[in-house]
């Protein structure tokens, strides 16, 4: 009885393991896309901007990816 019980526990664990990979993985994809959109939206800046605009666009943008 306690062999089954441990058994079907040892499964479900497994099974939450690879459920929190597949989140892992999706997460890391999500930030992929996050980041492509940024450069997207970085280089969509009109290039009239000074230097120093640019860069603290930029700055903020990447300062903005640690708050999420």
């Amino acid at each position: 009885m306690f062999g089954e019980i441990n058994s079907e526990k040892g499964e479900i664990l497994f099974k939450i393991g690879e459920i929190k990979s597949e989140i892992r993985e999706i997460l890391l994809r999500i930030r992929e896309i996050n980041s492509k959109v940024r450069e997207i939206k970085l280089s969509k800046i009109p290039y009239t901007h000074t230097v120093r605009k640019e860069k603290r666009i930029s700055s903020i943008l990447f300062l903005s990816s640690y708050h999420k």
